[in-house]
């Protein structure tokens, strides 16, 4: 597991073992009064700890999964009809602890790294998305689609003007993954509609009503 590590002024250091985690403690404090790695960084994130962040390994930019847009477009009429589908895509900037960073936490992370990937750092993403599309009669469609993402493996260091957890002094290892400007490696996120025959299932749903939240408009 990730390890955590502390210190604590003026006394000798010794290696304990807490919560499952490897801790370089002052004094060996019970387990429960150890921190978890997410305790950590949401302090870091908050501004709670005052902290620093080491990157260790910067990953390579690259594209996510496609995933599904909810909102299917049906045609349940007899003609060709046009379709617009509209959405917001969003992306955010997660530690693996499951904690999301906001701009105090990000910027620690973000001065952090080299000039080239500060340039590309985006903290967070929301932009309203729209493509127009056709559906002949019983055709239904929805839209996949990825985002521009980079990993950056390092280590949270924060020190407290007070004790917490019985010290002064945290270290926890994390990996943080942050969305990057369009275009960055001359790469860009996408997205894609996908066309299908609606099925049993599909048809019954359409004609009570389901897919009512992408309207078409007939053609001519």
């Amino acid at each position: 597991m990730q390890g955590i590590q502390t210190r604590k002024r003026a006394r000798h250091v010794v290696p304990l073992v807490a919560a499952g985690f490897a801790v370089v403690a002052a004094v060996a404090a019970p387990a429960t009064a150890s921190p978890t790695r997410q305790d950590i960084v949401r302090d870091c994130n908050s501004g709670v700890g005052k902290c620093t962040f080491t990157p260790n390994i910067v990953g390579k930019v690259y594209k996510t999964p496609l995933t599904i847009v909810p909102g299917m477009a049906a045609n349940c009429s007899y003609e060709l009809r046009k379709y617009t589908k509209s959405w917001t895509h969003k992306a955010s900037t997660t530690s693996a602890t499951g904690v999301t960073l906001g701009a105090q936490g990000a910027d620690i992370v973000k001065s952090a790294l080299p000039a080239k990937d500060r340039t590309a750092w985006t903290t967070s993403v929301s932009r309203q998305e729209g493509y127009p599309f056709l559906l002949r009669p019983g055709q239904a469609a929805y839209v996949v689609e990825s985002q521009l993402m980079q990993a950056v493996h390092g280590t949270w260091k924060t020190h407290y003007d007070d004790p917490h957890w019985g010290h002064y002094f945290w270290s926890v290892n994390d990996t943080i993954t942050h969305p990057v400007k369009e275009g960055t490696d001359g790469m860009h996120s996408t997205f894609d509609i996908r066309l299908h025959w609606m099925n049993e299932s599909e048809q019954i749903a359409c004609l009570r009503g389901a897919y009512r939240d992408v309207r078409g408009l007939p053609m001519g």
